[in-house]
């Protein structure tokens, strides 16, 4: 059962009881059913978890930072470390980015402002991540009062 997710209760019955004659009676089977779907569950391999998503023209988009880093990136000899703010309709895929150099509010507000003129419109909502950077100053807690 752990190779073959497809195997049913039903077939595994009739193999034991060909391994096995007389020893599982066709009354059982519905115990037998019930005892493969608990592991299953419980013990079985795991199952990949898919939330359908309807998306509707006009009302979602969604921006994001990401580290250009990796590529190494030089210009003229010299390292250009630097990130990227993405931008995206999500029922068309529509999208575009900035070049930015660091996560803040500053970075978003531009990005964001940069890609709705691109746009020439306003989406119903927008999405972002939590941009902990653009909220808090670096070693300033968060206080709450």
């Amino acid at each position: 059962m752990e190779t073959n997710e497809g195997l049913e209760a039903k077939t595994l019955f009739a193999h034991f009881q060909r391994i096995y004659p007389g020893s599982f009676e066709d009354g059982q089977l519905r115990t037998f059913q019930c005892r493969v779907k608990t592991w299953r569950g419980t013990e079985g391999p795991g199952r990949e978890v898919y939330f359908p998503q309807v998306h509707v023209p006009g009302r979602l988009s969604q921006s994001d930072f990401t580290d250009m880093s990796k590529l190494q990136i030089s210009i003229g000899g010299q390292s250009f470390d630097h990130l990227i703010y993405h931008f995206v309709l999500t029922y068309s895929n529509w999208e575009t980015g900035t070049v930015c150099f660091s996560e803040s509010f500053e970075s978003l507000s531009a990005g964001l402002q940069k890609s709705l003129w691109k746009l020439g419109g306003v989406p119903e909502q927008h999405q972002t991540d939590r941009l902990s950077a653009a909220v808090n100053k670096p070693g300033c807690p968060v206080k709450f009062v």
